[in-house]
């Protein structure tokens, strides 16, 4: 089906006659008119890292099982932009649908609930019976609404964002030779530091940073992340901690977490070079280059690694179309291994299982054990560590239009989650995805696919994303690990010599404790 679809998108992009892709606002201004046609499907859509032609593939596919219908995509590159145009209300905005990438669009009272979409259920394929809430993936769903309890959703995922660490394959090649990747594994920090060594041997920069970015905040996050668990974690953002009693509280103690610390140290490790070193493991020229230029620079070939979101393969593809560009799970932190009380090898052992499986194979499962946990409780730990990826799903959202034709809107976003949109889709992107449980493996160009497409997949299959977007009481009122990165980048603060992984973490605690009773306030 996969096949015939594709010639029928070639077909119909080729045509043109279907839509048009407005360079100007489709609002015009809060204090002018619009012009508006029932038989237009009018859309605004943010234009950044993912582009606009996986819409434009999906417009001109959906209008043309509607004889009569077209479609007006308007690009926008703010947000706000786009929010100010919808809030102008009827008659001054002709949006039906929109598209952002750095909000959520929730808070709009000019925006249709969504729920009967949600609740819309597949009657064919692989997800057949199954609601459209019920095939989501479950993280990036439960970040849909504002409240735990709120039975209200006013957007939907547009990808199943990720971050994770970028590899630049054809630089690494000619630096290691062919196959360097079965000689050196990037399972756990460890061995991440292990490598970042041997490229700084080869002459290889491992790692490049703009000091006006936090590009690297998602690899924070992630080993924060599989430090604490899933239970930690959401008992960090309620404010839970347990102290060198045991004795549990909710209060700015919780801010004294052990996984901010221990991600800080690796992070120190990279970034903080030793006395008589000018850089560690980043490009010297890192900390005064532009965002811009430290894409390029990876890309070019002047660092091997690079964390960053998916969407850099679009973004970064068409200026080098020859670099083979690959993504990898963030590595695992490995001060995990020491506190489920095993050592590094026992550590990698765990993590071999765990990735084994989870690519469908069937190994001799680890007899492991510590004093703490016994084998099954520690494959338990490390399963559960090692599904964690950095995501910001939750902003990459679309929303329908209260006061226009929200019923044909909607019907474009059930089209959208289907099998046959999320095949436009697949196709559209080079192998990119949402989240509604659709298996890229089933499309026909899967094979056809770059590399980065497939080791993406390998990545997002059995994960579990870890949000910025919190619901949970402390964190809707703003407590965050890492907050010093909203005054600069932690690789800066490092690099420079600014602070140390020990008043990064101390930092975090002062910053949050005089915030408190403000989080107690606010908090839902």
């Amino acid at each position: 089906m996969a096949k015939k679809m594709k010639k029928i998108i070639s077909m119909l992009m080729a045509i043109c006659s279907l839509g048009t892709v407005s360079v100007t606002s489709a609002c015009g201004g809060v204090g002018g008119k619009v012009e508006y046609s029932e038989d237009t499907l009018y859309v605004a859509t943010i234009n950044k890292g993912y582009g606009t032609a996986w819409l434009e593939a999906l417009l001109t596919d959906f209008c043309s099982t509607k004889p009569g219908l077209s479609y007006e995509l308007t690009p926008v590159y703010s947000d706000k932009e786009i929010l100010n145009k919808v809030e102008a209300g009827s008659g001054y905005c002709n949006y039906d649908l929109i598209f952002t990438g750095a909000i959520k669009p929730a808070a709009t009272r000019f925006l249709a609930n969504l729920q009967d979409v949600y609740e819309s259920t597949y009657e064919s394929g692989s997800r057949a019976g199954k609601t459209v809430a019920e095939a989501m993936e479950q993280t990036i769903m439960a970040s849909m609404t504002e409240r735990k309890d709120d039975s209200s959703y006013t957007c939907m995922p547009w990808t199943a964002q990720i971050s994770g660490l970028l590899l630049n394959y054809t630089q690494l090649d000619k630096t290691l030779g062919d196959g360097w990747e079965n000689t050196y594994k990037l399972r756990t920090t460890n061995e991440l530091l292990a490598f970042c060594e041997v490229l700084k041997g080869k002459g290889l920069s491992p790692f490049v940073h703009c000091a006006d970015t936090n590009q690297y905040g998602n690899m924070y996050k992630a080993w924060f992340a599989q430090y604490n668990g899933v239970q930690g974690v959401e008992d960090y953002y309620n404010g839970k901690y347990i102290d060198e009693l045991g004795e549990s509280g909710v209060g700015p103690e919780v801010c004294k977490n052990e996984g901010v610390l221990e991600a800080m140290k690796v992070a120190e490790d990279i970034f903080r070079p030793e006395d008589g070193e000018k850089v560690k493991y980043s490009h010297e020229k890192s900390n005064g280059i532009t965002w811009e230029a430290s894409q390029s620079f990876f890309m070019a070939g002047k660092s091997g690694m690079f964390h960053n979101g998916d969407w850099f393969a679009t973004e970064m593809g068409k200026a080098y179309p020859d670099v083979d560009l690959q993504i990898v799970k963030t590595p695992m932190i490995s001060a995990l291994g020491t506190k489920l009380g095993i050592t590094e090898e026992q550590y990698i052992q765990l993590i071999d299982y765990v990735d084994a499986v989870n690519e469908g194979k069937a190994p001799a499962k680890p007899t492991i054990t510590s004093a703490e946990y016994n084998a099954d409780e520690l494959i338990e730990k490390v399963t559960e560590a090692r599904s964690w990826v950095s995501s910001n799903a939750e902003f990459f959202t679309t929303a329908v239009v209260e006061y226009n034709k929200k019923d044909l809107a909607k019907e474009f976003l059930k089209y959208m989650v289907s099998d046959r949109g999320q095949s436009v889709y697949a196709t559209a992107t080079k192998g990119l995805t949402m989240a509604y449980g659709y298996d890229l493996q089933e499309n026909d160009d899967f094979d056809s696919f770059p590399n980065f497409a497939k080791s993406r997949w390998k990545v997002i299959k059995n994960a579990r994303y870890n949000m910025d977007t919190i619901t949970t009481k402390y964190g809707a009122a703003g407590l965050e690990p890492f907050k010093i990165m909203a005054e600069a980048p932690i690789g800066v603060w490092l690099s420079k010599k600014l602070k140390t992984a020990q008043e990064i973490y101390e930092y975090d605690y002062t910053y949050h404790s005089e915030k408190w009773s403000i989080y107690e306030q606010f908090g839902i």
